[in-house]
């Protein structure tokens, strides 16, 4: 697996995680 797949999984899995903060509030 490359970097670049590797940070923009981080990108997105933050993404995800900041969406579900905002849902459950």
């Amino acid at each position: 697996m490359s970097d670049d797949i590797q940070k923009k999984i981080e990108e997105i899995e933050a993404e995800m995680a900041r969406t579900q903060k905002n849902k459950a509030t």
